[in-house]
């Protein structure tokens, strides 16, 4: 299935304040930070302090030594999920998590709490420094703490709206016409971090806050691009569509938000729309070959005649792909209910689905704290078909057990993998309810 693209910006660095070397106490504390050598830094600041204890920027050093001093990054080996950047997953025979090799975090959450009332206190004597409060920002993210984040985002964008961007930076040089550009792009960083987030982005908030940023920025196409994207998810495809639209009329050109136009025409019935959209991309040269290569693939997609599905090749290929395919996080978007798997997407394969989505029940089933998608289809008139397929959650995808009705009026087992299929041996009696199906897996030791 489709996902829509969020277009995510670089970050901003932490060291709030490192634009010029007002003398020889800053640069050696910043260069000690950077060698990681924090009990020399200390020194350098407390003789900082001493000389000139109403600085700013003596503020702003205390908070990047007691930030960096919470902040212990190493390389270690377990079950755990704290980890950033790029890593390794084990798996055991089953394809199960066995463990993780990656980057690890340990927080000192004392001397961090004191780095952000540092820095906050500084905030509050000094609210005319974007500096200070972008990096508070910052080290908010770090720990995924969004709505601190927005937080912070949303009292920049107030005072921004309240002063006219009368904002100033290190050493409290005015930033004058740049103030404008560097919130607009400050905002859209923070509110992509939260976004990339999956598992911790409250989508709430999240739309909050760029409705505020697209409040102070209405022509930033970016932000209308995500509210289009979080109005799709919620399923609310006109107002998706109202984004999508002021955002290509915002950046005429723009592939991404185009192709989204053109997606969402697609995806509702309206094919001669779609395709006249898919072929002006692929058509002008203005537009990024990423996004004239996906252009061509959909108008192939939608010139393909539809094929109705064979049941078998429904329940042993079509929906195992589904399901190694389908992460984690989108389990109960996808596999919550029929009309998803059944009908849109299908329907994108240009394959018609030899069920109605009313022959289908779904029934989430939770079994040691894994929640199982059972559907349950109407009982075979042939073999070897299928009663009940479960959607079992398997390492970052899911796998599918199936239970098929076989030769002599038997009832079996079974799972299909890459195209291979196997079984578990027949069974006594047919589970009544998709509960007693997913009961019957965990008590075979199947799952």
């Amino acid at each position: 299935m489709r996902k829509f693209i969020f277009m995510f910006a670089g970050t901003i660095m932490l060291a709030c304040g490192i634009t010029m070397v007002a003398n020889d106490y800053r640069s050696e504390f910043f260069t000690l930070i950077a060698e990681n050598n924090y009990n020399a830094a200390d020194s350098v600041l407390a003789l900082w302090t001493a000389e000139s204890p109403d600085d700013p920027e003596v503020q702003v050093a205390r908070f990047n030594l007691l930030f960096n001093s919470s902040r212990n990054s190493m390389l270690s080996v377990n079950n755990g999920t704290d980890y950033r950047g790029d890593h390794l997953v084990f798996s055991d025979s089953l394809g199960h998590p066995a463990g993780i090799i990656g980057e690890h975090i340990e927080w000192n959450d004392s001397l961090y709490n004191e780095a952000i009332n540092v820095i906050g206190n500084s905030v509050r004597r000094w609210p005319e420094r974007l500096d200070m409060r972008w990096g508070m920002a910052k080290a908010e993210s770090e720990r995924n703490r969004w709505k601190e984040v927005a937080e912070i985002v949303n009292a920049v964008l107030d005072r921004s709206e309240e002063t006219g961007f009368a904002w100033t930076w290190t050493d409290g040089v005015a930033l004058k016409d740049s103030a404008e550009i560097i919130v607009n792009a400050g905002a859209f960083d923070y509110l992509s971090m939260m976004l990339s987030d999956e598992e911790g982005c409250d989508m709430a908030m999240a739309d909050s806050l760029a409705s505020r940023i697209s409040e102070i920025f209405p022509n930033d196409c970016r932000v209308l691009n995500i509210l289009g994207s979080i109005r799709y998810n919620n399923n609310e495809i006109d107002k998706a569509l109202e984004y999508f639209i002021k955002a290509d009329e915002a950046c005429p050109g723009d592939g991404i938000i185009a192709g989204n136009i053109a997606y969402l025409y697609f995806e509702n019935g309206n094919e001669e729309k779609a395709l006249e959209l898919y072929s002006k991309i692929v058509d002008d040269p203005n537009y990024d070959e990423a996004s004239r290569e996906n252009a061509r693939t959909m108008i192939s997609v939608i010139c393909k005649e539809f094929e109705e599905m064979r049941k078998y090749t429904y329940f042993f290929n079509y929906l195992p792909v589904v399901a190694s395919v389908t992460s984690i996080a989108d389990g109960d978007k996808i596999l919550s209910t029929p009309e998803v798997v059944n009908t849109t997407l299908a329907a994108y394969n240009r394959v018609k689905s030899p069920f109605k989505d009313s022959d289908i029940s779904v029934t989430p089933v939770t079994v040691d704290e894994r929640i199982i998608y059972v559907w349950k289809f109407p009982e075979p008139t042939e073999v070897p078909l299928c009663l009940y397929v479960a959607f079992v959650p398997n390492g970052v995808a899911y796998a599918v057990y199936t239970l098929e009705k076989s030769f002599n009026n038997a009832w079996v087992i079974g799972t299909q993998k890459d195209k291979e299929h196997s079984n578990f041996g027949d069974i006594d009696n047919v589970p009544a309810t998709a509960e007693d199906f997913a009961m019957l897996l965990k008590k075979r030791e199947i799952i």
